[in-house]
């Protein structure tokens, strides 16, 4: 049994059950978290961050510090498709009204407060009463700043958004095409190197080839040609070297 309806996703696969208790479970979780590091400001880093400073500053910088780990900490949280959206939702928005209330409200009356109460050495209560004035006048220059910055509409938003993502899109399918026409035009020159390798390769082979079977041919055929040669030479040689013997020889018989 589930402790509550189930969401559907758009695909048709049911997402985890939330319900009022998940969701309530969540919230607390996440408050227990925030007191948590609201406990480690306090009493871990800002003894050794504002050492000598009374237990307001301390006190306001452990709130600054937990609040600002607990947006860090949902940014995570999101990403990960932790907790229930109804409770991200809800704690989103409380830590960010936590937040804007801290920095817009609560640190610039207490600055201003201090400064009053050091520059004219007035009571806590006096000098909160009038650090209101001063704040006053912050909200309104903070509310004027405004001005300077256009809104811009829920339309123009998401075209921007649809926009990036279509540029997205096409320059990663235009990285992708170029991919793979480089390891195309890379394979094919690979190939026809390799084809152009193999085809020397094969006609030095058979040029060599050719060649020993021509000098053994010729071999073959002048051996014998060369051995008659060498004979008939030799034979020759011998005559001529006997010539003059005969003759002598025969000079003599004459006589």
């Amino acid at each position: 049994m589930t402790d509550g309806p189930t969401v559907a996703v758009d695909l048709g696969v049911a997402a985890e059950p939330v319900g009022p208790s998940g969701t309530v479970r969540s919230v607390f979780t996440a408050l227990a978290f925030d007191a948590f590091l609201y406990c480690c400001g306090r009493f871990v880093v800002a003894p050794y961050v504002l050492r000598g400073c009374s237990s307001v500053p301390r006190r306001l910088f452990a709130a600054s510090f937990s609040l600002s780990l607990a947006l860090l900490t949902l940014v995570l949280v999101e990403v990960l498709d932790m907790l229930t959206p109804s409770a991200r939702l809800f704690l989103w928005r409380l830590h960010l009204a936590l937040h804007l209330f801290l920095l817009v409200i609560l640190l610039p009356l207490v600055q201003c407060a201090l400064l009053l109460r050091r520059k004219l050495h007035l009571s806590q209560e006096l000098a909160l009463g009038l650090a209101l004035a001063p704040l006053v006048v912050w909200l309104q220059l903070f509310y004027k700043l405004g001005d300077f910055f256009p809104m811009v509409t829920l339309a123009l938003t998401l075209t921007l958004t649809l926009t990036l993502t279509l540029t997205l899109t096409l320059s990663l399918t235009l990285t992708l095409t170029l991919t793979l026409t480089l390891t195309l035009t890379l394979t094919l020159t690979l190939t026809l190197t390799l084809t152009l390798t193999l085809t020397l390769t094969l006609t030095l082979t058979l040029t060599l080839t050719l060649t020993l079977t021509l000098t053994l041919t010729l071999t073959l055929t002048l051996t014998p040609t060369l051995t008659q040669v060498a004979s008939e030479a030799e034979l020759e040689g011998e005559s001529l070297l006997y010539r003059p013997m005969l003759r002598t020889l025969g000079t003599a018989g004459v006589s």
